[in-house]
């Protein structure tokens, strides 16, 4: 799996099969954390907001028409 995902690089040596690391597809993924993690932060910040908002307009909890 991690061959596959690009995070490791398999080589061959005689009956051996080395595994090197590959940092760039770890920083490829931090960025895609980072981003995610950018988008979900806005996200609940404004469902926050509306909460708050709809609990002000019925301070009483009361949310029935």
């Amino acid at each position: 799996m991690l061959e596959r995902s690009g995070l490791i690089a398999r080589t061959r040596h005689a009956q051996f099969r080395p595994c090197h690391l590959r940092a760039e597809a770890l920083d490829e993924a931090l960025g895609w954390i980072e981003e995610s993690r950018r988008i979900w932060d806005e996200r609940f910040h404004k469902l926050d907001a509306h909460l708050r908002d709809i609990q002000q307009a019925h301070p009483s909890g009361d949310n029935h028409d």
